[in-house]
């Protein structure tokens, strides 16, 4: 049988999921979920997380009258993505 956890916010995860999300080592940080919501680990993760930032992204020069989108919250919503 399949142990059911309900979070705070009426998600249903399962004991399965939860195990193996926890004993993974995440690439970005370096380290499981349990460990990297330590607050002694805070710096090392945090350090970690901003050496695999993208930093050197260029952007094209924006001048006036050009024609841009802007994506608001409800549209990300509507295709499906989360922010």
């Amino acid at each position: 049988m399949v142990e059911v956890k309900k979070t705070p916010n009426g998600m249903i995860i399962y004991e399965g999921m939860l195990t193996y999300t926890n004993q993974n080592v995440h690439t970005s940080t370096k380290k499981t979920p349990e460990n990297a919501k330590k607050s002694d680990e805070a710096i090392d993760v945090k350090t970690n997380l901003e050496m695999r930032a993208l930093t050197n992204r260029k952007y094209p020069p924006l001048a006036i009258g050009d024609n841009v989108q802007i994506f608001t919250e409800e549209e990300t919503r509507r295709e499906g993505k989360s922010k």
